[in-house]
């Protein structure tokens, strides 16, 4: 009796504060700097301890959103993939404020505009790749697990069990 069961892929959680801290190091303000524009009761030391937490709560994530600007469920949905991909869109965007004008107002807001949609469609899509990886990961881990529980009589005809002989797949 085969008795292998199919594991569901386990969901990393999501440490919030260190996508907080990755907003804020993109977003290029210091700890220092959260801690006076949030007001009384805010210290550097409490902006670190908030980013080395990793379920931080609501009212601190609202307040640090409202600050920063962005929509509190990044906090939930930020990673190194997209964090990589927006410093990128951001040094394009930086690299492109150098060869404009103040009476270039117009074109720059539509330039940064049209980054920013190339950025989220990037971030989108690396996100589904790494997500299509993994469960690919996973099928593979599982098929792998499943095929080394049968005897060989129960493999189908002509098929051997792949060896690996000196480092190569025999």
């Amino acid at each position: 009796m085969n008795t292998t069961r199919k594991t569901m892929p386990k969901k990393v959680p999501v440490h919030q504060g260190q996508n907080i801290k990755r907003i804020r190091l993109l977003l290029g303000i210091a700890q220092k700097e959260v801690a006076a524009a949030l007001g009384a009761g805010w210290t550097q030391k409490k902006v670190s301890r908030v980013e080395s937490t990793p379920n931080v709560l609501l009212r601190v994530r609202q307040q640090l959103a409202q600050f920063y600007a962005i929509d509190m469920a990044l906090f939930d949905t930020f990673d190194e993939a997209a964090g990589r991909l927006a410093l990128i869109y951001i040094m394009k965007i930086k690299k492109q404020l150098a060869f404009w004008h103040d009476d270039d107002d117009e074109r720059m807001l539509e330039d940064i505009t049209g980054l920013l949609e190339k950025a989220s469609v990037a971030i989108d899509r690396e996100r589904q790749n790494m997500q299509l990886l993994l469960r690919l990961l996973q099928q593979i881990k599982f098929k792998s697990a499943s095929w080394r529980e049968k005897p060989p009589s129960q493999w189908p005809d002509g098929v051997k069990e792949p060896a690996l002989r000196y480092g190569k797949v025999a």
